[in-house]
C-alpha cells in the first residue's frame, strides 16, 4: 500500500527542518571541519549550502510519490519545501550564531556552572580588549574584514546588505529621539 501524498509531503517537510543540523553535525563531527573557533559560523553557513544536496535527493523522493498531483502542484509543492529549509537554515545559522557569540549566554551558563559570578570572574570572562578583537578575528576569518598593516579594511561585503538592512529596518520601527 502506497502512502498518501500529503503524509509524504508532511514528512518531507518535517525532514528539511532536520537537514541543516544534520549536514552541520556530520561536518563536524563526523568530518572533523570547521572545528576552529573563527570557523564555526563560516561551518554552519557551509552546512546550510550542503544541506541542499539532501534537500534534492528527498524532493525527488517526494516528487515521485506526488507525480500524480499535476505539474502546477508539483512545482508549487517542491517551492514551498525549498522555502521551509531555506527558513530551517536561517533559524539554525541564527540559533547556532546566539549560542556562539552572546554574551547573555556565555553569562547564564557561566553561573550556573558556578551558582554565582562576582564582578572579578565577570571581568576575567569579558576583558573588554578580547570583546573586539574576538569580533575582528571573527570578521577577518569569514574575509569580511581585510588587514593592511594597522588598518582594516572592508572584505567580500556578504554581510555588509543584511547589516545595512536590520539598521534600516530599526530606524524605520524605532526612528532616534528627536531633542
Amino acid at each position: 500500500m502506497r502512502p498518501e501524498p500529503s503524509s509524504c509531503f508532511l514528512l518531507t517537510a518535517v525532514l528539511c527542518l532536520l537537514i541543516p543540523f544534520a549536514v552541520h553535525l556530520l561536518l563536524v563531527r563526523g568530518f572533523g571541519f570547521f572545528r576552529k573557533t573563527e570557523l564555526r559560523q563560516k561551518g554552519v553557513f557551509f552546512s546550510v549550502l550542503a544541506g541542499i544536496l539532501p534537500l534534492a535527493a528527498l524532493c525527488i523522493v517526494w516528487a515521485a510519490s506526488a507525480a500524480r498531483g499535476g505539474t502546477v502542484s508539483l512545482i508549487g509543492g517542491l517551492l514551498y519545501l525549498f522555502l521551509i529549509y531555506l527558513l530551517a537554515g536561517y533559524v539554525y545559522f541564527h540559533f547556532f550564531n546566539m549560542s556562539e557569540t552572546a554574551r547573555r549566554v556565555r553569562l547564564l551558563i557561566e553561573s550556573s556552572k558556578t551558582g554565582s559570578l562576582n564582578i572579578t570572574d565577570l571581568k576575567n570572562l569579558y576583558p573588554h580588549q578580547d570583546i573586539v578583537s574576538v569580533r575582528i578575528e571573527r570578521l577577518t576569518a569569514l574575509g569580511e574584514l581585510q588587514r593592511s598593516g594597522e588598518r582594516y579594511f572592508l572584505g567580500n561585503r556578504v554581510l555588509l546588505l543584511p547589516a545595512k538592512l536590520i539598521f534600516t529596518l530599526r530606524r524605520l520601527l524605532l526612528p532616534p529621539a528627536k531633542p
